[in-house]
This record gives structure tokens, C-alpha cells and sequence, in this order.
């Protein structure tokens, strides 16, 4: 089962549009780009993200 692009900025306290940035950045790769421009991900690509983000945050305290 995929993550749609509100699912993802739903666990990240983000807009949809945020997500949507990050993809067009490379932060973040959907899995899956629907035939209609949809984005799908992963749980592990979001699970990755988010110990990058903590990772981050970590080194930055």
C-alpha cells in the first residue's frame, strides 16, 4: 500500500504542496508517479525521510 502526497504531509505536519516541493528538490522520490501526475510513496521512503530529518535536527542541536 502507498502514501499518497496528503499522507505524507499529513505525518509531517507539512501542506501537500510542501511535499510536492520536496520531490521536485530530490528530497524525497515517490515510488510510484500515476499516469495523472499523482505521486505515491512508500513507507520506507518515508520512514528514511524521517530519520534524515532527525539525523539532521540532531546534529544541528
Amino acid at each position: 500500500m502507498y502514501l499518497t502526497t496528503s499522507d505524507v504531509a499529513g505525518e509531517f505536519g507539512v501542506l501537500p504542496s510542501t511535499v510536492r516541493r520536496w520531490v521536485s528538490a530530490g528530497t524525497i522520490s515517490p515510488t510510484v508517479t500515476t499516469p495523472g501526475g499523482q505521486y505515491k510513496f512508500s513507507r520506507e521512503s518515508v520512514d528514511q525521510l524521517k530519520a534524515d530529518t532527525a539525523a539532521s535536527k540532531a546534529v544541528a542541536s
